[in-house]
């Protein structure tokens, strides 16, 4: 359960990742507790036939300047520091929450606050080009182009994002 939890609360909707975030602190203190997983794997089906998870995209191109799983800006110093983080299972004395997970809460939404990745101009072409990420795996990265120039969206640098509505 924990590890199911773990390896699927970073692509999970925020108010899913938020139950299970409370499932691991109850795990911890619990032992017995079970969480209703399978109701969460059905409720993230249903996100992914939506098309925000059907391809994760990958969690820091570490040669590249763009993070496509947080739509922020980033460089290898970033990318490694942010992976680093994300593999700390210990529990924050202050908040009692697990450190991974609240990182990666804090990078979603400091994304959302970029506002590159849901920017109202980007359209998905349906198309993957694959990039190495962290952990040296090979991920497939979706192709987004920009409706205002017609070219493949480059979000971190455009001075026009728009956030969608």
């Amino acid at each position: 359960m924990k590890a199911w939890i773990l390896k699927n609360i970073d692509i999970a909707p925020h108010g899913l990742a938020m139950r299970m975030n409370v499932a691991l602190i109850l795990l911890n203190k619990m032992p017995s507790y079970r969480p209703p997983i399978e109701q969460w794997q059905a409720e993230l089906a249903r996100y992914a036939s939506r098309g925000s998870v059907a391809n994760p995209t990958a969690p820091c191109a570490p040669h590249a300047t763009w993070c496509h799983r947080f739509g922020l800006p980033t460089d290898e110093a970033k990318c490694a520091a942010c992976t680093a983080v994300r593999e700390d299972r210990t529990i924050d004395p202050v908040t009692g929450l697990n450190r991974a997970a609240l990182h990666l809460q804090q990078m979603r939404d400091r994304g959302r606050a970029y506002g590159a990745a849901t920017c109202a101009h980007r359209i998905a072409t349906g198309e993957y080009r694959e990039e190495r990420c962290c952990g040296n795996k090979i991920k497939q990265i979706p192709i987004i182009n920009c409706a205002r120039t017609g070219k493949e969206a480059r979000c971190q640098q455009c001075p026009d994002k728009e956030p969608s509505p």
